[in-house]
């Protein structure tokens, strides 16, 4: 009987990056687009995966797992339950700005815990930033920072800047650009997907 492939193995023959021109959640332009939905409906696939971020993440002692909606959700509730731990969601509230909360019904799980933040990707890192910022706010501490893909140097520089590691499954190079700086924008090359408006 042939060997089960490890989670890493199993996520990079999954991935699937096409190149094109998109605009991100946080509004960056970029080359390289993942539709990691397709990827977390794949249960037996994503509970390999959560169950590699868990043993990466056990030496912070998290006591907690939290993920911004929609696809940091689902891991989070994996990876929690590979370590034993609650796990709750950051969901995406637009007022002035988009930014992510704790519902109120959980902030009193969050409040004084080790938190390991997860999400599926991390690209520009702004659904993680606003998850960590309000995770503080709650008076939790972020220990950790977990994904199955990071684009870039997003998550390096989130993770940094948390001053917690990053377990990251898969990488990918990409470029990313402020709107008003895209190369591709300049050179006429239309959008292949827009995901701020869904098209």
């Amino acid at each position: 009987m042939p060997p089960v492939p490890d989670a890493r193995t199993q996520l990079e023959a999954a991935l699937k990056t096409p190149s094109g021109h998109f605009v991100y959640e946080s509004g960056h332009h970029g080359d390289l687009w993942v539709d990691l939905l397709r990827l977390t409906a794949r249960a037996p696939l994503l509970r390999a995966c959560a169950s590699e971020l868990a043993r990466l993440a056990r030496p912070q002692a998290p006591q907690l797992v939290c993920g911004p909606l929609v696809g940091g959700a689902f891991l989070a509730q994996m990876t929690g339950s590979e370590l034993g731990l609650p796990a709750v969601l950051a969901e995406k509230v637009v007022e002035d700005d988009m930014r992510y909360r704790v519902p109120p019904s959980l902030r009193s799980l969050v409040a004084g815990q080790r938190v390991l933040l997860v999400d599926d990707a991390i690209n520009a890192g702004a659904a993680g930033r606003s998850t960590a910022r309000d995770l503080k706010e709650a008076g939790a501490r972020v220990v950790a920072l977990g994904t199955l893909l990071a684009m870039g140097d997003g998550g390096d520089r989130l993770a940094a800047d948390l001053g917690v590691p990053l377990h990251a499954l898969a990488r990918r190079e990409r470029n990313l650009w402020r709107p008003d700086e895209c190369a591709l924008c300049r050179k006429g090359i239309p959008l292949s997907f827009d995901l701020m408006r869904g098209d």
